[in-house]
């Protein structure tokens, strides 16, 4: 622990002269993880998650503190609720409802067009 212990030190005074920056204190949880003191860790991830509710890696690094999967272990995210994944939303009605405005051959409104009159 004697050179984490350092970069310890050093983060807790930077994150004491920035206590508003949550990425200072996710590095400084992970390395607190790393290093068996979970309890500081904790601490440090809420404050983070207070700044960054949705950010899925603090959210793991959390889970991770008290007693979860590692935060490397936990599989990537799906889309940010900002991000709407209209390919999944697609295959999943896809046998449920066609497409819309398009006629089935043979259908009433499939005939060809006639000529266009000027």
């Amino acid at each position: 622990m004697g050179n984490a212990q350092g970069a310890i030190d050093a983060l807790r005074r930077a994150v004491a002269a920035s206590p508003d920056d949550a990425d200072l204190r996710v590095h400084l949880a992970e390395i607190l993880i790393r290093e068996g003191l979970t309890e500081d860790a904790t601490a440090h991830l809420g404050i983070a998650l207070g700044k960054q509710p949705g950010d899925v890696r603090v959210q793991a690094l959390m889970r991770e503190a008290l007693g979860g999967a590692p935060a490397a272990q936990i599989a990537s995210p799906s889309p940010s609720p900002d991000e709407f994944d209209w390919g999944s939303a697609e295959s999943e009605v896809a046998e449920i409802v066609g497409p819309a405005f398009v006629d089935e051959p043979g259908s009433p409104g499939d005939s060809a067009p006639g000529p266009v009159l000027a």
